[in-house]
């Protein structure tokens, strides 16, 4: 398997992977430390999570690749932290509430698992590895952009640290604005940390006072026999300093109230306007995700066949309205 490069999959949207699945896992509060410590320096996430899934990224060999992202969902744990980091330590306890340590170490493109301490023999073949993990803590560490550096101590990766603590906030608080703002839509709020700090979260769709919302959309079309319903909001907006998104426009694909995509019109030939900004806000059912395209590199999602007129109308409506 060739690895692809990191922009192919963002430390930050690995970040964010991992969010996810503690939220999947129950979590309501997740704390995040990205620390300097020369050569040694380490990410931290622990969740009050009452069943993170920690499993083998692969089949059932001992030694496999370490899996690709392959859709908007995301990877498992083990896999996006191993993406950008040679080893992945996980820590938390088990239903009867003993303490569980595993540890992942890339060689390669394939991932080695061994337990450490309680849990089960040093050692232990990679599907005995798996667990189902309350109070959990992940911890990243020889992160390959410190390794990178010829010389990793001193204020050169102090300061590629900071920066790196800085990227992970700004998509923290982008792909969960939704779940992190005051008026959270179908889930009840979160709260997300990073070194102690509350993420804020950064709405793409607060824009200037000029700024308004057209007629929300409900678009049925058909899957494997069934009716699937994709919610589309038009905004129209007006350009502001704090843009968190530089003024991007097109679709802003959300998947369970994380956002995935963050703009671009996804191959439907739709020209941006220079005089305002439009954006479309697309609630995707999950039921319904095997029936998109994901293209990973730039984060985009391509609409099904019986989908894309409707999405294309949408967005001629707001490019549009916001060329008035």
């Amino acid at each position: 398997m060739t690895r692809p490069r990191s922009s192919y999959y963002p430390l930050e949207v690995a970040m964010c992977d991992v969010v996810q699945r503690c939220l999947d896992g129950g979590a309501r509060q997740v704390d995040l430390a990205v620390e300097f410590a020369g050569a040694r320096s380490w990410i931290r996430v622990a969740a009050d999570v009452s069943c993170l899934r920690v499993a083998a990224p692969y089949d059932d060999e001992e030694e496999s690749p370490i899996a690709a992202p392959a859709g908007p969902a995301g990877l498992d744990v083990v896999s996006a932290c191993l993406w950008h980091g040679a080893a992945v330590s996980v820590a938390g306890e088990d239903a009867s509430g003993e303490r569980h340590v595993v540890r992942w170490e890339r060689r390669g493109h394939t991932a080695i698992g061994r337990t450490l301490g309680a849990g089960g023999p040093p050692g232990a073949q990679p599907d005995d590895l798996s667990r189902d993990l309350g109070r959990a803590v992940v911890l990243l560490d020889d992160l390959d952009e410190v390794l990178a550096y010829k010389r990793r101590e001193g204020r050169v990766i102090e300061t590629a640290i900071t920066r790196m603590r800085g990227r992970i906030g700004d998509a923290l608080g982008l792909a969960f604005h939704r779940l992190l703002g005051e008026a959270p839509r179908r889930r009840a709020p979160i709260a997300v940390s990073i070194n102690a700090k509350p993420v804020e979260p950064r709405d793409p769709f607060a824009g200037g006072a000029g700024s308004h919302r057209l007629h929300r959309r409900e678009l049925p079309f058909v899957v494997e026999g069934r009716v699937e319903t994709v919610v589309a909001t038009p905004h129209v907006l007006d350009a502001v300093d704090d843009d968190p998104v530089a003024d991007r426009q097109g679709f802003f694909a959300y998947l369970r109230d994380r956002l995935v995509q963050a703009g671009g019109w996804s191959r439907l030939t739709v020209e941006d306007r220079s005089d305002a900004i439009a954006r479309i806000a697309v609630d995707v059912p999950p039921s319904a995700l095997d029936s998109f395209v994901w293209e990973p590199a730039p984060r985009r999602l391509l609409f099904p066949a019986a989908l894309a007129p409707a999405m294309r109308a949408v967005a001629f409506e707001a490019v549009s309205a916001a060329g008035r």
